[in-house]
């Protein structure tokens, strides 16, 4: 690749340094940047996070479920106890 470097430039004039000066369109610039980048940073993140969210959702799932089979172990338990007892 060639650089085509100006070493020799002109200072700029006062006119074209006043006409830079434009805070509002920098601001504007600096904000539609920022947006599609917020919006990268944010599917990056959620990224990193989504792993672990699911993980939790599934523990949380397997604890429920277990949690259910367990009442009906206790529940056929308690019929079972009753029936043992009459038959001593």
């Amino acid at each position: 690749m060639k650089y085509k470097l100006n070493i020799n430039k002109p200072a700029p004039e006062e006119k074209e340094i006043e006409e830079s000066k434009n805070f509002n369109r920098i601001l504007r610039q600096y904000r539609e940047k920022r947006r599609t980048k917020s919006l990268h940073n944010v599917l990056l993140k959620l990224n990193k996070q989504l792993p672990v969210l699911i993980i939790t959702i599934l523990m949380v799932l397997i604890i429920i479920y277990l949690s259910k089979i367990l009442k009906k172990i206790e529940k056929q338990e308690h019929k079972n106890i009753p029936q043992q007892e009459q038959k001593q």
